[in-house]
């Protein structure tokens, strides 16, 4: 699934409860514009939220940072875009835009 560095991690304690934590990044600063406009997005939904203890600009995702992955790849899906996981890529080629514009790099 998504998250990369945002992943989560669950374990079974021994009296059978489970505990999970952001064991990659556990928190994470917003720098650009448009990055900051999309994590205004995430608080307003719930998604994110400030933590103070871990500097001015630090934030961490509602219920874990896992959630703003998933939440850009429901995004994505919902404009139309398939998302594949588990899969390695062994090449990949660039090519025009079909419009003649561009140069293929998104």
């Amino acid at each position: 699934g998504p998250g990369g560095r945002t992943a989560r991690r669950r374990v079974t304690l021994e009296d059978g409860s489970e505990v999970s934590f952001d064991h990659a990044a556990p928190f994470f600063n917003a720098r650009s514009a448009p990055f900051k406009e999309r994590l205004a997005r995430w608080e307003e939904a719930g998604l994110a939220a400030r933590w103070e203890a871990a500097g001015e600009d630090a934030w961490v995702g509602l219920n874990s940072n896992h959630a703003m992955a998933r939440a850009v790849v429901a995004d994505l899906e919902g404009q139309g875009t398939t998302m594949r996981f588990g899969h390695h890529v062994l090449r990949a080629e660039a090519t025009a835009a079909e419009d003649g514009g561009g140069d293929g790099g998104g």
